[in-house]
């Protein structure tokens, strides 16, 4: 079953009964902010830095210097903004859930466990700062699953099974 809400008063009242999901249509694969950097003569300039959005964001060889977490940070407000009117339109878990992240893409060559952790993480630290779940630990997320599903398009879907 699938729940649809027309509007974010009536999700107030709304609970997960059966089975949610959500799209985000083409989301980022990167972002690229402005980060201080020193030059070999010891002078700070801001240059852009490329950062590609996967689990390797947290958990990459990266040092943690200030510039890695205005990363992490800006990869999170961009993701924010993909992710907003599917977190606004989630129903309040109060049970244990399932997740389902499935990533589509016309790409084979990414590594899943990357994708689907990045994007999950989010979905479910999202989730909890909107109180949509009390928590995203395992007492309250049992299971979360990655799936990849071959597609013109490029966009992940959120499934959340009331368990």
């Amino acid at each position: 079953m699938q729940l649809n809400f027309a509007t974010r008063k009536e999700n107030k009242r709304k609970t997960l009964d059966g089975e949610w999901s959500a799209v985000i249509h083409n989301p980022p694969e990167s972002v690229t902010p402005m980060i201080w950097s020193q030059t070999r003569t010891g002078s700070w300039v801001k240059v852009p830095k490329k950062v590609y959005l996967t689990a390797n964001i947290w958990y990459g060889t990266h040092g943690h210097s200030k510039n890695e977490r205005i990363i992490r940070a800006v990869a999170k407000d961009t993701c924010l903004i993909y992710m907003n009117s599917a977190v606004n339109s989630a129903p309040y878990c109060t049970g244990k859930i399932k997740l389902t992240v499935i990533y589509y893409s016309p790409k084979k060559t990414f590594d899943m466990d990357n994708k689907g952790y990045f994007w999950g993480k989010l979905f479910q630290d999202y989730l909890v700062k909107r109180e949509r779940l009390i928590s995203d630990t395992v007492e309250y997320v049992e299971e979360v699953h990655y799936i990849y599903k071959n597609s013109v398009e490029t966009k992940v879907e959120f499934k959340l099974l009331q368990l």
